[in-house]
């Protein structure tokens, strides 16, 4: 399955690598990962899931997202947490 993540982050940042987690009921889990674009414009890119325990199936799950972004030093994150609806293809 694919999730869809948006993050934004500004010019002369780095993004790092960073995480899109999906769960749906108590025994299928998975997850991806991504890499945020900092050109200060917003960016969606279609993160696959691979599920580690169980399989997905058609109907709705949860989804969260972590991103990781550097700057001056420091380190920064985001997180966003959705129901996301897997469907067939």
């Amino acid at each position: 399955m694919a999730i869809g993540v948006t993050t934004a982050c500004p010019v002369g940042s780095s993004g790092q690598q960073s995480y899109t987690n999906a769960a749906q009921g108590q025994s299928t889990v998975g997850n991806g990962v991504f890499t945020p674009t900092c050109d200060g414009r917003r960016h969606t890119v279609e993160v696959r899931v691979q599920a580690s325990q169980g399989l997905f199936r058609p109907g709705s799950a949860q989804g969260i997202a972590f991103a990781f972004v550097a700057e001056g030093g420091d380190s920064f994150s985001g997180i966003d947490e959705h129901p996301v609806e897997i469907a067939t293809t």
